[in-house]
């Protein structure tokens, strides 16, 4: 990266030289060294600079079109090559906060694997793993929002569905939660 480009990226997300060198954890002389050429760019800041503009412009509900790409169907093989015609669905958007609104919907369901959010260049905007924190972030904030009657409502909805899941599969062999947490290393 140029340091005439560092200072239009600056620019084009409204940062000021401080705000710029958080990103970068470094002091705001050096960002401003960087910008007058006094001292070389180092190579990691181009890739700091475009991560930190694609997280702005996850924030921008306005940005779009954009598209969201999933599995079909749930798959542990790495992908490598081309894709299964059946595979990978793409969804088109209008908006961010359309295709936020999608993956919230579709979120768990069995035909929704590995969610990202892409625009029209095929730029990745929203990872799975960033998605993945927003939808529980969302079920955060919506739980805080609902009545003491809805949320009995909903837990006996849920106690319903796993009645029925377990009539549907009895006798099979499921992992507890407490083996589940085991068996990949989550934190309980």
């Amino acid at each position: 990266m140029r340091p005439e480009e560092l200072k239009q990226w600056r620019g084009r997300l409204g940062l000021t030289q401080e705000a710029a060198a958080k990103i970068f954890n470094v002091s705001r002389v050096t960002e401003q060294n960087w910008e007058g050429a006094r001292t070389p760019i180092p190579s990691w800041v181009d890739y700091l600079s475009r991560d930190a503009e694609r997280r702005a412009r996850q924030n921008d509900p306005g940005v779009g079109p954009v598209y969201v790409i999933y599995h079909s169907r749930r798959t542990d093989v790495p992908i490598v090559g081309r894709l299964p015609e059946y595979s990978v669905q793409p969804e088109f958007f209008r908006t961010i906060e359309e295709a936020l609104r999608f993956v919230e919907k579709k979120w768990n369901g069995d035909n929704f694997h590995y969610p990202a959010i892409v625009d029209e260049r095929n730029e990745v905007i929203w990872q799975v793993g960033e998605l993945a924190e927003e939808m529980a972030k969302r079920r955060s904030e919506m739980r805080d929002k609902r009545s003491p009657e809805e949320a009995a409502a909903m837990r006996r909805d849920m106690d319903e569905f796993v009645r029925r899941f377990r009539e549907e599969h009895a006798g099979e062999t499921f992992l507890t939660d407490d083996e589940m947490y085991d068996e990949f290393g989550l934190p309980k």
